[in-house]
């Protein structure tokens, strides 16, 4: 987990957004000031999710689809995999958070089919979007989200999860459920 991420979930409720929009404001200068393209790429790729966390969803859906406009320049990359999952990811919270539950479920499948990168095969990806989906009644989008990202995540852990879903329970994604 983020030192990021550790602090919101350390930090009441109402604080949360705040601290969300500072970070989020600080990235943005990050990367505006950024010159060199590459740099711009590594730094744009946190954007979209930490725009959601600041509950700005505009500015998050706006940020995920440059970064899929930018990201085919740089497919030989290490962070490919992750722009594409990130990016995915955060246009899939922003169309739950628009009631758009089958959108949602696309862009949670399409971030399953990512390449991989070093970070996704090491650290594994998020299940936060996973979990709210399944709130949403849609198991089987789930189970073949555990499905696609198993290609490069082959852990225990995700046999478990998909066991307890084809048996009709719902998995703890416990510290794997927060998106970055």
């Amino acid at each position: 987990i983020s030192p990021l991420s550790k602090l919101l979930l350390e930090t009441a409720i109402d604080d949360r957004k705040e601290l969300a929009a500072k970070a989020l404001a600080a990235q943005e200068l990050s990367v505006r000031l950024t010159t060199d393209p590459l740099d711009h790429f590594y730094e744009a790729t946190a954007l979209p999710n930490m725009a959601i966390d600041a509950g700005d969803f505009g500015k998050a859906k706006e940020y995920a689809r440059a970064l899929l406009k930018e990201a085919p320049k740089y497919t030989k990359d290490w962070n490919f995999g992750n722009a594409i999952f990130n990016a995915n990811i955060a246009l899939g919270r922003a169309s739950l958070h628009d009631g758009d539950v089958n959108q949602a479920a696309k862009y949670l499948l399409a971030a399953g089919k990512t390449p991989w990168s070093c970070q996704l095969v090491s650290f594994g990806p998020k299940f936060g979007l996973a979990d709210q989906l399944l709130k949403h009644g849609r198991r089987k989008v789930v189970i073949e989200y555990l499905d696609e990202v198993s290609r490069f995540w082959g852990t225990d852990q995700l046999a478990e999860w998909k066991k307890q879903l084809v048996a009709g329970k719902e998995p703890d994604f416990g510290s794997f459920y927060l998106e970055e």
